[in-house]
């Protein structure tokens, strides 16, 4: 993961609104390079052990250099504020909007 890159995102959200992403895709985003300006840390984990990071966290895929497969399972939590199965346009400005133990941690 990249840390901090969620505020990255936020303030770059902040400063030109989410509309972009719609027309422009990735062009609408900050550069890959702007994201990694952070040096990346790898996320090293036992089976069974789970993260929870803001979904505007910068990550990439490392490569597996075992025999053994790994497997993962991605979840998008939503909050019950949230419509159903959609994102809710604020978290783009405050990822943690919805979640209020955790904004304050």
């Amino acid at each position: 993961v990249f840390p901090g890159s969620h505020h990255l995102l936020q303030t770059h959200f902040q400063q030109h609104g989410i509309a972009g992403i719609a027309g422009r895709g990735w062009e609408a985003l900050p550069t890959p390079e702007a994201l990694q300006a952070r040096t990346p840390e790898q996320v090293c984990l036992r089976a069974g052990d789970a993260v929870l990071l803001p979904y505007l966290t910068g990550h990439a895929v490392a490569p597996n250099a075992t025999p053994k497969t790994r497997c993962m399972a991605y979840f998008r939590l939503f909050a019950p504020t949230h419509p159903q199965y959609q994102y809710k346009k604020e978290t783009f400005f405050s990822p943690w909007e919805d979640w209020a133990y955790l904004r304050e941690t």
